[in-house]
């Protein structure tokens, strides 16, 4: 049951910096612009809300609901959102979020996950060869490297007729040929 309930209130611009909100229902809450630097927002009820440019650098949100919360611009440095549910939260749009502790790795998808957990359902992918392990398949060298009399499988294929014009000179087109 949540502490206190601050649900679908306009806090815009309010500076909760420091404040001890942990188990608040602040679902559906307007924090544009709100301040809450190293406020403790452990298990709060956040879903659905307003978090536009919000301060958050070194906030506690383990636990918190975040689903469906916008985070367009907010400074998450420093946050632990720790087995928060991130779900349908546009957290990489969120201005920072260097140094964050329990972001997932990949995006979010829809279905049941949290941040610590989101990546624990993905398929293994396959073992795949290093550089150094792929064979040599040799290479073509540019024409200009090219030398004229080589032959064989390090020169570029011919072109579709099958005839050598290696000493063909380009046509060079006057005006008479225009008309």
């Amino acid at each position: 049951m949540p502490k206190d309930d601050l649900s679908g209130k306009d806090l815009d611009n309010i500076n909760l910096s420091g404040d001890k909100l942990a188990d608040t229902d602040l679902s559906k809450s307007s924090l544009r612009h709100a301040w809450l630097k190293k406020t403790d927002l452990g298990n709060a009820n956040l879903e659905g809300s307003d978090l536009h440019d919000a301060h958050m650098e070194s906030a506690n949100l383990t636990g918190a609901n975040l689903r469906n919360a916008n985070l367009t611009g907010a400074n998450l440095r420093n946050a632990d959102l720790s087995d928060a549910d991130l779900r349908g939260t546009n957290i990489e749009a969120a201005a920072t979020t260097e140094g964050a502790r329990g972001l997932p790795e990949a995006p979010l998808m829809t279905g049941d996950a949290t941040a610590s957990s989101a990546l624990s359902n993905l398929p293994d992918l396959p073992d795949l060869p290093h550089l150094e392990e792929l064979p040599d398949v040799g290479h073509y060298p540019h024409p200009v490297e090219a030398d004229a009399g080589t032959s064989g499988s390090d020169t570029p294929p011919a072109d579709a007729s099958g005839e050598d014009d290696s000493d063909a000179s380009p046509v060079k087109l006057d005006d008479s040929h225009l008309s």
